[in-house]
């Protein structure tokens, strides 16, 4: 039987009225729809096919149960830190797998109109980008088209272009460690150049550092989950719950 309640718990929140009614037709609609072919199928299908579901329905069942258990264990026991030194030993180790599928760039650019006051203050500036300077650059921010200053991290060239138009991979390589000034018909582009790395080219660790850290957690979940089954099994023994016969 479908009981009002199991429906009103799975009905969404926002449906009021009509939508509601409507929710509540095609639910039992499809409900009955469902019930009513699990009955045909358990008249005219094999009784052999009918075992092997049964088998593989029981078998589910065992492994969601069992490897829920095994996550709530592993994610009560796991330690999650990862040294800087075990991510670099494994960089050294692995790095053929870590080499570039796209370009790579750090940078720092400010957008600015074509009227902006005190622009040559501002490339000095940012273009030195010493402690005073970053603040004195910050504090103006809201003067500003658009702006990225965090030249530390690595970004997708292909996205930086789609914020500096631009910009290219040619003046990238040519003008490194340089300041460029880059302008259109209604703004100009401050950009500094800091480092870029090619396709093809090794990913800088730093880049890559989340997905070595994912890896190395994934071995040690790994190894849990075998140190986890072989403890319930001893367990098991221990408390003569569990013998093997030949």
């Amino acid at each position: 039987y479908l009981y009002e309640e199991q429906v009103l718990d799975l009905m969404p929140k926002q449906l009021t009225g009509e939508d509601s009614v409507i929710f509540l037709r095609n639910y039992v609609k499809d409900w009955a729809t469902e019930q009513l072919l699990l009955h045909r199928a358990k008249i005219n299908l094999p009784q052999e096919k009918q075992q092997e579901f049964n088998r593989l329905v029981e078998q589910y069942k065992i492994n969601l149960y069992s490897e829920a258990y095994k996550s709530m264990l592993i994610g009560q026991r796991i330690d999650t830190t990862v040294s800087q030194t075990a991510i670099r030993d494994y960089y050294q180790e692995n790095k053929e797998n870590f080499k570039l599928n796209q370009n790579l760039v750090r940078l720092r650019y400010i957008q600015i109109p074509l009227d902006f006051k005190n622009t040559k203050e501002l490339k000095k500036n940012f273009d030195r980008f010493n402690l005073d300077d970053q603040i004195d650059i910050q504090d103006q921010a809201i003067t500003y088209l658009k702006f990225r200053f965090n030249d530390s991290t690595w970004y997708n060239l292909a996205d930086v272009i789609k914020d500096v138009p631009l910009l290219d991979e040619q003046k990238i390589k040519e003008n490194q460690a340089k300041l460029l000034q880059l302008e259109d018909s209604s703004s100009v582009f401050l950009v500094k150049i800091k480092d870029f790395k090619a396709r093809n080219e090794l990913a800088p660790v730093e880049y890559v550092e989340p997905t070595i850290k994912q890896i190395l957690i994934n071995r040690r979940k790994l190894k849990l989950a075998d140190e986890l089954e072989k403890e319930i099994i001893d367990n098991a023994i221990k408390n003569r719950k569990f013998e093997e016969f030949y």
